[in-house]
């Protein structure tokens, strides 16, 4: 299992996206502990957003494209204190997430051994 994961800085707000194979709480207290430089100039941080995936794979994928300018959109949008006050977010995906091009009810394959 990995999980993909979405820190926001309580001292200036900036976000840290990083995927890990450890349970997200022990990841944030690595963070928080300062773990690494970027960490230790930019902490303590808040966990606002995370997803569970069975494939490393798919995960890494989900981590890059957060990273990317409409992930940042997508962030932007979910992290908002409007849309935390309308749905309260506790957002936890399902262990897959959906491609833009499949339909209602049609899964694709997440990982096959031989793509490891």
């Amino acid at each position: 299992m990995a999980i993909v994961y979405v820190l926001k800085s309580r001292r200036n707000g900036k976000r840290y996206i990083g995927c890990t194979s450890k349970r997200v709480e022990v990841r944030l207290k690595e963070h928080n502990s300062g773990s690494n430089q970027w960490t230790r100039q930019n902490g303590p941080f808040d966990l606002v957003y995370y997803e569970e995936f069975v494939c490393v794979k798919e995960a890494r994928q989900r981590e890059r494209f957060l990273k990317s300018g409409q992930g940042r959109k997508f962030l932007d949008k979910i992290t908002s204190p409007v849309a935390q006050q309308v749905e309260q977010l506790a957002v936890k995906s399902s262990s897959r997430w959906k491609h833009r091009d499949e339909k209602p009810g049609e899964f694709r394959e997440a990982c096959t051994l031989n793509s490891l």
